[in-house]
């Protein structure tokens, strides 16, 4: 490995952490309604039943309500109910097949379950069908990593379209210091020491 590499995937695991607590749920770019907004609330705060509830019930009004698909399943994942998430994405992608944010969400499911070629299908093909779905790059990025594939994951986050609009300050005791707001959170990287430099440019491998 690299002297680069050996440096970088420690850094590259990190921010995956902070950008899945960050920007983990940011597949809706405008709320569609109230009860849409007070269930990304509550998932975001962390009470993940009520926000599967919430969600069940926009279903029950529009059965095809994409940010309620993917907040349903996102819900389930953080509930440890990986079958039923895996029900529920394959229920929402039936009728809509080429839906790049469910086709994410499913890799997210996959990963969960060990099914790593099959997450990696479902990543590429929501990258595919729409370049600017961030959490294709995110997930392929994470399961890159989980192979010690340091430097394909590296490159997923450089070329990884985010707009993340909130600030990327809720580092809920992680210890690795906060991000701050910016318009393209790819020139940051963290450091052992939890600061956070800018990187000008992309290094050599």
């Amino acid at each position: 490995m690299s002297s680069f590499l050996r440096s970088a995937h420690v850094p590259v695991l990190l921010l995956l952490t902070l950008l899945t607590i960050a920007s983990g749920d940011d597949t809706k770019p405008q709320p569609i309604n109230p009860e849409l907004v007070a269930a990304d609330q509550l998932y975001r705060a962390g009470k993940f039943g009520e926000a599967e509830t919430s969600y069940q019930a926009l279903l029950k009004t529009d059965s095809k309500l994409l940010p309620a698909q993917v907040g349903l399943v996102r819900a389930m994942l953080r509930q440890q109910k990986i079958d039923e998430a895996l029900d529920a994405v394959n229920t929402a992608l039936a009728p809509q097949p080429n839906a790049a944010a469910l086709l994410a969400v499913k890799g997210d499911v996959q990963f969960r379950r060990g099914e790593m070629p099959d997450a990696e299908v479902s990543y590429l093909a929501a990258k595919k069908l729409d370049a600017k779905e961030v959490h294709a790059y995110l997930g392929l990025a994470r399961l890159y990593g989980s192979y010690s594939l340091y430097r394909k994951a590296y490159d997923q986050l450089q070329s990884a379209p985010m707009r993340l609009h909130r600030t990327i300050s809720r580092c809920r005791g992680h210890g690795y210091g906060c991000f701050h707001e910016r318009n393209d959170w790819r020139h940051w990287m963290p450091t052992s020491a939890g600061r956070i430099p800018m990187m000008k440019k992309k290094p050599s491998g």
